[in-house]
C-alpha cells in the first residue's frame, strides 16, 4: 500500500494560523504540489514552481494557481475572496467554526488537507470487517463530519455511508468518496481573518476542493482534475457570483510565454513564444491550459507581472474587474492589439487573444505583435445567484499537450486534448461529489433512460416506486419530477446540454447523465 506520509512535506512558511502543509499528487504523468493555504501548484517549501510535467524531469508549466470569488449582496455591496502567490491571504485553512483556536479545531483541521487513493479505499472495503483490522490513516482521518456544537458543518468531505446514519465511521464500512485513482481534498474558508489580498468584505463561504488524477494510457494521463464546491454559510443572498481560476503561468522559463483563450471549449492556455524554451523544456515546448467542464466560460483575462492598467490587481474592485473582463482603470477589454489601447474600429470582447496562433486566424499574441513575457491569466465562469445556505459546484481540468512538433502545433493540439477530456468527463466522471454523501452501496434498482441524447421526451425504466429529480451539472436542483412507478415518460423542456437525473427508491439512489440535443 502506498506510503502517504512519504509524500508529506513540512513547509517552512508560517502564517498566523498554522504551518502550511503541502502534499504531492502524482498518480499520473504530472506531479502537482497542493497546499492547505489556498495557493496551489506551488511548492511552499522551496517557494518555487509546483506543477511538474512530465514528473521527474524538473520542468514545470505553472508557478501557482488560486481561486478568485466575487459577488454582490442584496444591497449591491461587493464581497471578494481571492488568493494569489503572496504572504497575504483572503482564504484560510479549514472549515468555518466558532473557535479557530480550540483543541477540537487544531486536532481535526491542522492541517486542512487530506490524501487518499482508490487502492486504499478498495483494501478497506474488502477488509474492514476482518478480525484485527485497523483502518489506514487516510481512511480513518477522512473529514467526513464536523461538529455543529463547534460551529462546524455536520457534513464535510464526501463519503459513502454504508448504514445510512449520516455519520462517517470506517469501522461500519464507510469510506471516502473520491474521483480518480488518487485524490487530495482541501477545505478553505474566507472568514477566519481579514482579507489582506483584496481588502474586500468577507463572503462567508467555505470552499471544498478535490484534486484528482487517473493513471491512464492517453491524454488523461497528463490531466489533473479539480472539483470546487462553494458553500454559502452566510446570511446573504448573493447575485453575480463569479468564480475565477487564476494561473501564474511559467511554461518552463517564465519570461517567454504567450497566452490565449477558446470560449467554445471554455479554455484558457499558455504556449511558448518560440519553438525553443531555452531554460526549461528546450525544443518543441508544450502547451498547457485550464478548462471549465460544467460551466460556460464568461471571460478570460490576462495580466502582466507589472503595474499599470494591465498589471497585478491590488484592490477588491481590481479583482472584480478582471473577473468581468475589465481593465484596472475600468476600461473594457477590446478585441485587437494589446486589448486596452483603444482604436475607433475596436469592439468589446470578454475573451483575451481568442484567435488561432497556429493558423494566424483571428486575434492572438502573435497577430498583435507582442513580445513574449511573464503571463498571468484568470478565467471566470458565468455569474450566478447563490442564496444563503446554497452551494455552487464547478469542475475544472488542467490539460497538457506535447503531441506536435512545434510550440504552435502543441497550442493547436491542446484544443484536441480539451475535446478529448470533455468527452471523458461527460461519460466517465460524476460531478458535484457532495451529492453522494449518505449514498449506500446496496443492490440497486434497475434504472435506464432512453433515448439519450434526447430532444424533449425521456423514458425512464426502473423497478417499483421511485422519485425523480433533475440537477444541473453544478449540482443545482432544476426540477422535482415527482413519484413514478415502473416505466414513465417525462417531458423535459430544457436547453441543450448535459444534466443529472437522480432516482431515489427503497433500494438506494442513482444518478445518470442525460444529454439534451435538439
Amino acid at each position: 500500500m502506498k506510503n502517504i506520509s512519504a509524500l508529506l512535506l513540512a513547509a517552512l512558511s508560517f502564517s498566523a494560523f498554522s504551518q502550511t502543509t503541502t502534499l504531492i499528487l502524482d498518480q499520473n504523468n504530472a506531479a502537482v504540489s497542493l497546499s492547505d493555504n489556498g495557493v496551489f501548484f506551488n511548492d511552499s517549501e522551496s517557494m518555487w514552481h509546483g506543477y511538474e510535467i512530465p514528473k521527474g524531469e524538473g520542468n514545470h508549466t505553472a508557478y501557482s494557481m488560486s481561486l478568485w470569488v466575487s459577488a454582490l449582496d442584496g444591497s449591491g455591496s461587493l464581497h471578494t475572496a481571492c488568493n494569489k502567490f503572496t504572504t497575504a491571504f483572503d482564504m484560510f485553512p479549514g472549515p468555518i467554526a466558532d473557535d479557530y483556536e480550540s483543541d477540537y479545531y487544531a486536532d481535526n483541521f491542522s492541517p486542512a488537507i487530506w490524501m487518499v487513493s482508490q487502492e486504499q479505499i478498495d483494501y478497506h472495503k474488502d477488509n474492514y470487517d476482518s478480525p484485527g483490522y485497523t483502518a489506514d490513516d487516510a481512511i480513518a482521518n477522512w473529514p467526513g463530519n464536523g461538529d455543529p456544537t463547534e460551529g462546524v458543518a455536520e457534513q464535510l468531505a464526501p463519503y459513502v455511508d454504508v448504514n445510512d446514519d449520516l455519520t462517517y465511521d470506517p469501522m461500519d464500512g464507510d469510506y471516502p468518496y473520491i474521483q480518480g485513482d488518487e485524490a487530495v481534498f482541501v477545505i478553505l474558508n474566507d472568514v477566519r481573518d481579514i482579507h489582506e489580498v483584496t481588502g474586500g468584505e468577507q463572503l462567508g463561504i467555505e470552499i471544498h476542493l478535490m484534486f484528482y488524477q487517473f493513471n491512464a494510457a492517453d491524454d488523461i494521463n497528463n490531466t489533473t482534475f479539480m472539483n470546487a464546491t462553494i458553500y454559502n454559510r452566510s446570511a446573504n443572498d448573493y447575485s453575480d457570483l463569479r468564480m475565477g481560476v487564476n494561473l501564474d503561468f511559467d511554461l518552463g522559463y517564465h519570461s517567454d510565454d504567450f497566452v490565449g483563450s477558446d470560449s467554445t471549449r471554455n479554455l484558457m492556455y499558455v504556449y511558448n513564444g518560440s519553438n525553443l524554451d531555452a531554460e526549461g523544456y528546450g525544443e518543441n515546448p508544450p502547451a498547457f491550459g485550464a478548462m471549465y467542464l460544467n460551466h460556460e466560460l464568461a471571460s478570460a483575462m490576462y495580466y502582466n507581472n507589472s503595474t499599470g492598467a494591465n498589471g497585478d490587481p491590488n484592490t477588491a474592485v481590481d479583482y472584480n474587474n478582471y473577473l468581468h473582463a475589465t481593465w484596472l482603470n475600468g476600461a473594457p477589454l477590446l478585441y485587437g492589439g494589446d486589448g486596452y489601447t483603444a482604436a475607433t474600429t475596436m469592439t468589446e470582447t470578454d475573451f483575451m487573444f481568442s484567435g488561432n496562433p497556429s493558423t494566424g486566424d483571428g486575434w492572438s499574441e502573435i497577430s498583435a505583435g507582442n513580445d513574449s513575457g511573464d503571463r498571468r491569466m484568470v478565467m471566470s465562469k458565468e455569474g450566478v445567484s447563490l442564496a444563503a445556505g446554497d452551494y455552487l459546484c464547478s469542475d475544472v481540468a488542467f490539460i497538457y499537450s506535447r503531441n506536435g512538433e512545434t510550440n504552435l502545433e502543441n497550442a493547436e493540439d491542446l484544443k484536441n486534448v480539451a475535446d478529448f477530456v470533455q468527452d471523458f468527463y461527460d461519460s466517465e466522471i460524476q460531478p458535484c461529489s457532495n451529492i453522494f454523501v449518505g449514498v449506500e452501496e446496496k443492490e440497486m434498482a434497475d434504472f435506464s433512460v432512453y433515448p439519450n441524447p434526447a430532444t424533449n421526451n425521456l423514458n425512464v425504466v426502473a423497478d417499483g416506486t421511485y422519485q425523480l429529480q433533475l440537477y444541473a451539472m453544478d449540482g443545482q436542483l432544476i426540477q422535482n419530477l415527482g413519484t413514478h412507478n415502473g416505466t414513465t415518460t417525462i417531458d423535459l423542456n430544457l436547453a441543450n446540454g448535459i444534466y443529472l437525473l437522480e432516482l431515489n427508491s427503497d433500494l438506494g439512489r442513482q444518478l445518470k447523465k442525460i444529454q439534451i440535443q435538439r
